[in-house]
C-alpha cells in the first residue's frame, strides 16, 4: 500500500499476471495425467485450484481492510500457533511423499509450515520495529532468530528441507536489512563468515577423504590391527582411532556410516561388546567436537562471545583431557561385563 485507502496498482497487477500465468501452468503440467492416469476430466486439478483462487480471493479482500497495526500486535500469536501446530503434526500430521507436513481437515489439508512464512515476516518486522532502538543488546536482536531456528528445526524434521531452507532464507534476509549498530553488525558477519569457513573446510575434508578413499583405508587398517588386540587395550585405541577419524570426517552421521558397518562386526567377531564399540565412537565424536575448529557451534559461539579460539582452547583442553580419561575408564569397565 502506497497511503491508506488506495492499492497499489502495479503490486496488484504482478499478482495479477503470477496467479493467470500460474494457473495456466497447472492446467498444462496436469491435465494428461488427470485423464489418463486417475481418469478425472483433463480440467479437474484446473477448476480444483480455481476453488482455491477464489477463496484466497475471498481472504485477501478481508485482509485488506485490516488494519497493519493488528497484524503487528496479532503476529507473534501466529509465530507462536506455528509453533504449536509444528509440534502436534508429529503426533496427528498426515504423511504424504515422506514428509509429515499437513492436517488432513475433510476434503482439505493444512499445512502448518506455508502459514509459517507469512507469520514470521509480520512477526521479525513488527518486532524489529518496536524494538529498533534497543537492537544494541544481543539478547534483543537474536530473540526472533532463535524462534526461527526452532521453527526450521521441525519443518527440517518433517521432513520438508526445501520450505525448511526457505524460511531461513527468509530470516536471513530479513534480519540483514535490520539497521542494527556497527559493532553488532561486525559480530554478527563475523559469525556467518566463521560457520561459512567452517562448513567449507569440512567439507573440502570430506571430499577429499571420499575422494581418495583414505577414509576407508583408516578404517580398515585399524581394525584389522585392533582385531589383535585384548579388550583392555582394543577400548583406549578404538577412542583414539575415532578421535583422529572424528577430525578427518567433521560430519557425526558420515563417521558412524563410515565406522559402524566395520568396527561393530569386528567386535562382535571377538566376543567384545558392540554397544560398548559403538558408544566409543560417539564419545570419542563428542568429545572432539568440544574443540574442533571444524564445529560450527564452537565457532558460531565463540564469535558470539568475543572469545579468541586460541584462548578458548587452552581454557578447555584440560577439561577436554579429563573427559578423555573418565570416557575411556568407564567405557573400558562397561567392556569387562
Amino acid at each position: 500500500m502506497k497511503k491508506k485507502g488506495v492499492i497499489d496498482k502495479s503490486l496488484m497487477l504482478c499478482i495479477m499476471i503470477l496467479t493467470i500465468f500460474g494457473h495456466i501452468m497447472i492446467l498444462s503440467a496436469s491435465s494428461m495425467e488427470s485423464y489418463m492416469r486417475y481418469d478425472y476430466s483433463i480440467y479437474h486439478y484446473f477448476f480444483r485450484q480455481l476453488v482455491f483462487i477464489i477463496v484466497s480471493l475471498v481472504v485477501f479482500i478481508i485482509v485488506l481492510f485490516i488494519p497493519t497495526k493488528a497484524f503487528k500486535r496479532l503476529s507473534w500469536l501466529g509465530v507462536l500457533g506455528v509453533l504449536v501446530s509444528l509440534i502436534g503434526l508429529m503426533v496427528y500430521g498426515y504423511a504424504a511423499n515422506n514428509a509429515r507436513s499437513w492436517f488432513p481437515i475433510g476434503p482439505f489439508r493444512i499445512q502448518p509450515s506455508e502459514f509459517a512464512k507469512i507469520f514470521i515476516i509480520m512477526y521479525m518486522a513488527g518486532y524489529y520495529e518496536k524494538n529498533k532502538d534497543h537492537l544494541d543488546n544481543l539478547l534483543t536482536l537474536l530473540t526472533p532468530i532463535m524462534i526461527v531456528i526452532a521453527i526450521f528445526v521441525l519443518v527440517a524434521f518433517q521432513p520438508d528441507l526445501g520450505t525448511a531452507l526457505l524460511i531461513m532464507l527468509l530470516t536471513i534476509f530479513i534480519f540483514f536489512a535490520v539497521p542494527m549498530p556497527k559493532e553488532n553488525r561486525n559480530l554478527i558477519n563475523k559469525i556467518c563468515l566463521s560457520v561459512i569457513l567452517v562448513i567449507a573446510v569440512a567439507r573440502g575434508a570430506s571430499v577429499l577423504m571420499g575422494q581418495t578413499y583414505l577414509d576407508n583405508y583408516i578404517i580398515y587398517n585399524a581394525s584389522n590391527f585392533l582385531a589383535k588386540l585384548p579388550e583392555l587395550l582394543f577400548v583406549p585405541l578404538n577412542y583414539i582411532l575415532h578421535m583422529v577419524l572424528s577430525i578427518l570426517v567433521p560430519s557425526s552421521s558420515g563417521l558412524a556410516t563410515l565406522s559402524t558397518p566395520i568396527i561393530a562386526p569386528v567386535a562382535a567377531n571377538l566376543g567384545y561388546s558392540t554397544e560398548v564399540a559403538i558408544m566409543t565412537m560417539v564419545s570419542a565424536n563428542g568429545v572432539v567436537n568440544l574443540i574442533s575448529p571444524t564445529c560450527g557451534a564452537i565457532m558460531g559461539g565463540l564469535a558470539l562471545a568475543k572469545v579468541e579460539y586460541s584462548t578458548w582452547f587452552k581454557f578447555a583442553l584440560k577439561i577436554v583431557i579429563t573427559i578423555i580419561i573418565a570416557n575411556i575408564l568407564v567405557l573400558t569397565l562397561f567392556s569387562l561385563f
